[in-house]
């Protein structure tokens, strides 16, 4: 049997998009081992008999005569532990569809049309030619609009992305690292740094090419306090412990003569709690012209006692997670979101 209460379909999401100009990909999900084979069922709304609802109601009780649906067989396309997931891609000729699913069991006992509202078992013909046609039963996609596709560079798809956390690959320059840098090897922990370098990344990339990397995706590079980078200091300059702007001009000069691609990982949910817009709120509370740039409950916005004593879960303003040094943007706010704007368009002019 079909487990109905395990079929998961949600429409215009990632189990319905615009794959391109022309394409809708459609995504199913059912209990695992319980279905055979999946059929999408998926046309034009707008064909119908004569005597059909072209152009009326089309979630009417009574809209009965569709032949717009055809079969487009779905391949199984991925497993979890409790479902099996289907796929098929469709061309909508005028780029509108509405469409069902129908489900063939391995009992080889039903044959399970699922719509919208509603399951129905279509095994008798007499019943599937009614279902069949009945529209107000099928999901919908409006219209592929160009504008809401995703345009994505076509060598993305060709692309295979090696992800560097820069303070842990390789320290290339050992001047650079910071003072209390340990032994390269030593055990990791949130807090030690290694002294890993652009310049090490640098070194290692006829490694990575030989690996069959053309990507590179790194974490925060940009100055902060932390050796993860993420609680950012200072948006427009690369940590001078990581090399600075001219190690990030050599590593995306030697990376782009290899055919490399460089992706960068911007913070604009929080930042650190060094930035100087972060300690103007401190020192100027609710007087401080970027009070609403962050979610702030109440002020000053720290306790009067030290902060190993401070509650993490209980602060008195939002942060990533439940880390005082990372305070959380309100990107709400119109000048918050046009710096971070700013940043993404100056960056690459100025280093």
């Amino acid at each position: 049997m079909i487990t109905e209460s395990a079929l998961v379909h949600n429409p215009k999401s990632t189990q319905c998009y615009a794959y391109n100009d022309t394409t809708l990909h459609v995504r199913l999900r059912c209990a695992k081992d319980e279905v055979e084979k999946v059929v999408l069922w998926i046309g034009d709304p707008y064909e119908w008999a004569v005597g059909g609802l072209d152009g009326g109601n089309l979630g009417g009780s009574d809209a009965h005569g569709w032949t717009g649906g055809r079969e487009i067989p779905m391949i199984l396309e991925g497993e979890t532990q409790n479902h099996d997931c289907w796929f098929a891609e469709f061309a909508p000729p005028k780029r509108r569809a509405r469409y069902g699913f129908i489900l063939y069991s391995k009992s080889g006992e039903q044959k399970l049309l699922f719509g919208e509202k509603r399951c129905v078992d279509i095994a008798d013909e007499a019943i599937a030619e009614i279902e069949l046609s009945d529209l107000s039963n099928f999901f919908c996609f409006p219209y592929i609009n160009p504008r809401d596709v995703l345009k994505t560079p076509g060598w993305v798809k060709d692309t295979v992305w090696y992800h560097i956390f820069p303070e842990r690959f390789c320290n290339g320059r050992p001047e650079l690292s910071p003072e209390n840098v340990q032994p390269w090897g030593t055990e990791p922990d949130h807090h030690n740094f290694m002294g890993g370098d652009l310049w090490g990344v640098i070194d290692k990339l006829d490694y990575l090419e030989e690996l069959g990397v053309n990507g590179l995706y790194f974490c925060p590079i940009f100055i902060a306090n932390a050796n993860h980078k993420y609680d950012t200091v200072d948006y427009f300059n690369v940590d001078p412990h990581f090399g600075g702007n001219e190690a990030f001009k050599q590593l995306v000069k030697e990376a782009h003569q290899r055919g490399m691609k460089i992706m960068l990982d911007a913070v604009f949910n929080h930042m650190g709690d060094q930035h100087p817009i972060w300690l103007d709120v401190v020192e100027k509370g609710k007087n401080s012209a970027y009070a609403d740039w962050f979610w702030i409950k109440e002020f000053p916005v720290y306790e009067d006692k030290p902060r190993e004593q401070w509650d993490g879960t209980n602060l008195r303003y939002e942060t990533f997670g439940n880390v005082a040094a990372m305070p959380k943007l309100n990107t709400e706010n119109l000048e918050c979101r046009r710096l971070s704007a700013g940043y993404c368009t100056t960056l690459g002019r100025r280093i």
